[in-house]
């Protein structure tokens, strides 16, 4: 909605979230992770707060890690910073 696209636009501040070790320990979610994650999103699955992922894991292109994060979490996960650069 109009109110949400305007605070995400105007917002002070937002979140960075390591991933590798943080939100995840290989391919599993650590605890409370998709729960934490889904207060951050609105019904509609767009975030509250502008969030961007990174990582330092080199291993795997930004698209197929986010496309990955996207599937554990159950929300769709746009910004994604890999040291790798990919």
């Amino acid at each position: 909605n109009l109110i949400s696209m305007i605070f995400f636009n105007l917002a002070q501040f937002g979140f960075l979230f390591d991933i590798d070790g943080v939100l995840t320990r290989g391919r599993k979610l650590l605890p409370y992770t998709r729960d934490a994650f889904r207060k951050l999103v609105t019904t509609s699955g767009k975030f509250r707060i502008p969030t961007v992922f990174v990582t330092n894991a080199g291993n795997e292109l930004r698209s197929s890690k986010a496309t990955k994060l996207s599937q554990i979490l159950g929300i769709q996960v746009f910004k994604l910073i890999c040291s790798s650069f990919y």
